[in-house]
């Protein structure tokens, strides 16, 4: 893992970035950067080490810091994990201005309606038959059962032989003293017990 600064061997402008790979032939995915490239051409570009790290937290930091103390020309973002390539933008004004600008497209009730019943494009034989290919070899919705490997028999076979000699753990209600499995007997029996009930009901009016 390394920050790297590609250098323009023309003009001496520069880009920081990272690299986790340590890829000798990554110059670096900067938008100014690749119009340089494009316009200078990839030999006339050199890529150098900066500094090494030991981890990705580590190498988002390192970038941040050599971005921010030596401010190349050709990077947009303030480095780090992705980053804000509008705020920055040489071109950031135009960007801005054609985003507000773009409209907004709805369908009308129009163009809805035409798109209902049989004018439906997922009812057309030739959308139909593209869907229909598609699918084929895919198990259906109802096919999913059968293929839960839970569910074959020798599997449920081992699964049995594997549970022979285990001892089921029960659990007795003190309200009605019925036993049961823990999951099903705290879901319907203890706290939610109706035979409970009955009996703070039966107390509480003993009371009055």
């Amino acid at each position: 893992m390394i920050i790297y600064k590609t250098i323009n061997l023309i003009n001496g402008n520069f880009y920081i970035g990272q690299d986790s790979k340590n890829n000798p032939m990554y110059l670096g995915s900067g938008i100014l950067l690749n119009r340089a490239i494009e316009k200078h051409g990839r030999e006339n570009f050199k890529k150098e080490i900066i500094e090494s790290c030991n981890n990705k937290v580590q190498l988002n930091d390192r970038e941040i810091f050599w971005i921010n103390k030596l401010k190349p020309i050709y990077n947009i973002a303030k480095g780090g994990n992705g980053g804000d390539t509008i705020s920055n933008h040489p071109e950031h004004a135009s960007i801005i201005k054609k985003f507000k600008q773009r409209p907004i497209r709805r369908k009308t009730e129009l163009e809805r309606e035409r798109q209902r019943g049989d004018n439906n494009p997922a009812k057309r034989p030739e959308v139909r038959k593209k869907i229909s290919e598609a699918k084929l070899g895919k198990p259906r919705l109802d096919q999913l059962g059968e293929l839960n490997s839970a569910k074959r028999p020798e599997v449920r076979k081992k699964i049995s032989e594997k549970l022979k000699g285990i001892p089921k753990l029960k659990i007795k209600c003190p309200h009605c003293i019925q036993t049961g499995q823990p999951s099903n007997m705290y879901r319907w029996h203890f706290d939610n017990c109706k035979f409970k009930k009955k009996r703070i009901k039966h107390v509480s009016i003993n009371r009055l």
